[in-house]
């Protein structure tokens, strides 16, 4: 005779909902985000939700926190590293994202697409602003740009960056051949400012 299953804790409960919303939210029709739609997904009663968390758009911020921002801690550890070249910095952060993507699929691109939850508008933007910072001072470090120069480059690579991912997803593209163009796209764009600034 088998025991019984035992009660889940509220632990459990809790990482329950969270992985039935990133589920929700990792599927390609992302819905509108609805504690009703969670409970639906999760398979539990429509009330559960309500007794975990204070909106469906907290739980999208635990999401955002363990995927997007563990992501950006491990980009700055990969762009910071120290004998990496340039290029290989640029491939290293790029590959990053994809075993960030291969992973966690459409829920990474939901999380960080700002019409998709509203809510986490000012996090994705905070977020952008942080990898153009790291990408910046990259670019700072091994071209003869200034500050502008190398964070209008930054901005420009990380949407960049967004829309290869998105691109490498939906057409299931190669890999390796995606991140050689982002690297060269990068280096492209920062020899021609070098090129522009020693010009004038």
């Amino acid at each position: 005779m088998t025991d019984p299953p035992r009660r889940m804790s509220r632990e459990a409960r809790r990482e329950m909902l969270i992985d039935a919303t990133g589920r929700l939210l990792g599927s390609r029709d992302v819905p509108v985000l609805t504690f009703e739609a969670v409970a639906d997904e999760a398979g539990v009663s429509k009330t559960l939700p309500y007794k975990y968390f204070e909106s469906p758009d907290a739980i999208a911020d635990e999401l955002y926190e363990r995927v997007v921002v563990d992501g950006v801690d491990r980009l700055t550890v990969a762009l910071v590293a120290g004998d990496a070249t340039f290029d290989d910095k640029i491939a290293g952060g790029f590959n990053l994202w994809c075993d960030v993507i291969k992973t966690h699929g459409y829920l990474l691109l939901a999380l960080v697409d700002r019409r998709s939850i509203p809510s986490l508008r000012p996090r994705i933007d905070a977020r952008r602003l942080e990898a153009a910072r790291l990408w910046a001072s990259l670019i700072a470090e091994e071209f003869d740009v200034d500050d502008d120069a190398a964070n209008v480059i930054a901005t420009s690579i990380t949407a960049a960056s967004t829309a290869l991912l998105l691109r490498w997803v939906r057409e299931r593209g190669s890999r390796r051949a995606t991140t050689d163009s982002f690297v060269r796209l990068v280096r492209a764009q920062c020899e021609a400012f070098e090129r522009s600034s020693t010009a004038v």
